[in-house]
């Protein structure tokens, strides 16, 4: 069911960037796979990219963002993160085959409450932020699985990643600067959904990633899946269990 769910999303993606053509599921999946707050309120100023000269261009669409978001934070990160497993951590490769459980969706999700926090701007992936993340990880309904010996293993990794995230830049723009309002937590959302194996069987990212995406106003979600994600997950709560009547028949009658 949540596959469904999955090619909603990349057709609302590619409907975004006008091009249904692109077979967004798969580039997401291999991206991921191979491995402001501002004052009060969240900043919604949309991220353009940059020519050579440094000159705003085009805006960079959902699509992009999160493809080269997932590329940031998981892809260009994983050869150090494994150098560093291999040197400070005992039984690496064990350790390794334990991390792959569940936790680059964890790690998502964390990103995903940190953005949603009342963490400020320049404290936001500091050493604060860090703790926060790593401590969310492994308060995560799959560290069981994982276990005690993977929790130096996360550290690591979300240090990695925090690295990535202040060095980084997607289209000639800092991707410090890019995780900010409500497009970054867009991106992280629908990330988490498709690097998660299993979003169904995983709380947080039903809570934080599934069920924001099913409520969003753009409509990512058809109705008719979000019904079936409602009937097939007890703990659904989303508003979006409600939906419009004369639509639903019309969807079924389709």
């Amino acid at each position: 069911m949540t596959d469904l769910a999955r090619l909603d999303i990349a057709d609302w993606l590619a409907a975004q960037r006008g091009d249904a053509s692109d077979p967004v599921g798969t580039h997401l999946a291999s991206s991921v796979a191979s491995t402001e707050r501002v004052g009060d309120g969240l900043s919604e100023t949309p991220a353009v990219h940059a020519n050579s000269a440094g000159e705003q261009g085009t805006p960079i669409s959902e699509l992009d963002l999160v493809r080269e978001l997932g590329r940031a934070l998981a892809e260009e990160p994983w050869s150090k993160i494994k150098a560093d497993l291999a040197e400070e951590v005992p039984d690496d490769m064990q350790v390794r085959q334990r991390l792959a459980h569940h936790t680059w969706c964890d790690l998502l999700v964390a990103l995903i409450r940190l953005l949603e926090g009342a963490i400020r701007m320049t404290k936001r992936f500091g050493e604060k932020a860090v703790t926060f993340v790593t401590e969310k990880i492994v308060q995560s309904s799959k560290q069981d699985y994982r276990g005690r010996a993977t929790e130096r293993a996360l550290g690591i990794v979300v240090g990695r990643v925090f690295a990535a995230i202040k060095t980084a830049t997607i289209a000639h723009i800092p991707l410090v600067n890019l995780l900010t309002g409500q497009r970054a937590l867009l991106a992280l959302r629908i990330l988490a959904v498709f690097t998660c194996p299993a979003p169904e069987d995983h709380p947080e990212v039903r809570k934080h990633a599934l069920e924001p995406l099913a409520s969003d106003g753009r409509e990512i979600l058809t109705n008719r899946v979000k019904e079936w994600l409602s009937d097939l997950l007890p703990d659904w709560s989303t508003d979006s269990k409600e939906f419009d009547s004369a639509s639903s028949a019309r969807q079924a009658t389709s």
